[in-house]
């Protein structure tokens, strides 16, 4: 399909879409929202696929990178330290 080139100004919004769309999925992975994090790469593919070249190399790579981040588990388990931590507060309370 061919699509007419955008002006400046368009292109100026698509940049601030996608680095929105990026930003917003950062974000949900530090706060670990799956669901978030999931559809904010998804925004993000949209516009790539939407909105630019999808014959460009470059833009092919981007979307199979933004692609591979969506399949990323964001929540792990993380080790129990109650034990070290109680041992920490019993030593504490011994040297007071």
């Amino acid at each position: 399909m061919v699509r007419p080139l955008m002006v400046p100004e368009e292109s100026v919004y698509l940049e601030l879409n996608l680095r929105l769309a990026l930003e917003q999925a950062q974000l949900a992975a530090l706060r670990r929202n799956q669901v978030a994090f999931e559809q904010s790469l998804d925004t993000a593919l949209e516009w790539i696929e939407s909105y630019l070249d999808t014959d460009d190399e470059r833009v092919v790579a981007t979307a199979l990178a933004i692609d591979g981040l969506r399949g990323q588990q964001l929540e792990i388990d993380l080790p129990d330290i109650s034990g070290s931590l109680n041992e920490l507060l019993r030593v504490r309370r011994g040297q007071q």
